[in-house]
């Protein structure tokens, strides 16, 4: 490889003045080419950036509607529910109420019949007791009857055998015995 001379630095000055021209002048087309560029470029950006924007606040804007509608079902759904949960409530607390004021009565009357058993049961125990009483009294009546009539010594054989009149007389007598003991 063979290496060329060095040129003469005249040369070289003359050559680089040349290219320094032709870049000198591009610069100046692409500096006046590149801020109208630059802004066309900066401008459709604008605009795209501008357009998404409108696009996002348009789809916010969609979804707070589409938000706000479902609240206010939601809110109109929930209020139904408690006004249906209260009716029912107030339902209960009045069947409640109701069972409440049967279950007293029927303690009430429950309480009342065991009352007037304990009083039946005290007037039946006093009924029995007079009872019993009345039946000793008719028993000593009856055995002093047997003893006026003088059928105390017979057995069993002749009391079925005995006559009727004995039975007139003792009735009789039983009825005189009876006034005497209630005078």
């Amino acid at each position: 490889m063979a290496s060329s001379p060095p040129s003469s630095p005249a040369t070289a000055s003359a050559s680089g003045d040349a290219a320094n021209d032709c870049f000198s002048e591009l610069e100046d087309v692409n500096m006046q080419l590149a801020p109208d560029t630059v802004l066309q470029g900066l401008n459709d950006s604008r605009t795209e950036l501008l357009s998404r924007v409108q696009n996002l606040k348009q789809d916010l804007h969609d979804w707070k509607g589409k938000l706000d509608t479902e609240v206010n079902s939601y809110n109109e759904e929930i209020g139904d529910l408690k006004n249906s949960l209260n009716s029912d409530v107030e339902q209960l607390k009045n069947e409640f109420q109701e069972l409440r004021d049967t279950l007293k009565g029927q303690l009430a009357a429950a309480t009342s019949k065991l009352a007037e058993l304990d009083t039946s049961v005290v007037d039946c125990t006093h009924y029995l007791e007079g009872l019993t009483t009345h039946c000793e009294l008719e028993k000593e009546l009856f055995d002093d009857l047997i003893a006026d009539i003088g059928l105390q010594d017979l057995d069993k054989e002749h009391s079925a055998s005995f006559d009727h009149s004995n039975l007139e007389h003792a009735h009789a007598a039983t009825v005189t015995l009876e006034e005497k003991v209630v005078d």
